[in-house]
C-alpha cells in the first residue's frame, strides 16, 4: 500500500510538472503570437500614416508651388506696367 501511494504521489507531481511545462510553453507561443500580430498592424498603420502624409505634403507642395508662380507671374505683371509709366 505505501508503494501504491509513493506511485501515486509521484505520478500525480509528473502530470503536475507535465501540465505545468505545457501551460508555460503554450502560454509562451501565444504570447510570441500576439507579439508578433501587433507588431505587423503596427507596421501597416505606420505605413498607412506614412502614405497619407505624403500625399498630403506632396498636395501642400503643389498648391504652394502654383500659388507662388501665380504671385511671381503677378509680381512681374504688376512691376512691369510701373516700370514703363516711370520711364514715360
Amino acid at each position: 500500500m505505501a508503494k501504491l501511494r509513493a506511485n501515486i504521489r509521484l505520478l500525480f507531481a509528473f502530470l503536475v510538472l507535465c501540465g505545468t511545462s505545457l501551460f508555460v510553453t503554450i502560454s509562451w507561443a501565444r504570447w510570441e503570437d500576439l507579439t508578433g500580430y501587433i507588431e505587423l498592424r503596427q507596421q501597416i498603420l505606420v505605413r498607412q500614416w506614412f502614405g497619407g502624409l505624403s500625399s498630403l505634403l506632396n498636395q501642400q507642395d503643389a498648391i504652394l508651388s502654383i500659388v507662388g508662380e501665380h504671385l511671381v507671374a503677378r509680381k512681374a505683371h504688376n512691376a512691369a506696367p510701373a516700370s514703363h509709366s516711370a520711364h514715360a
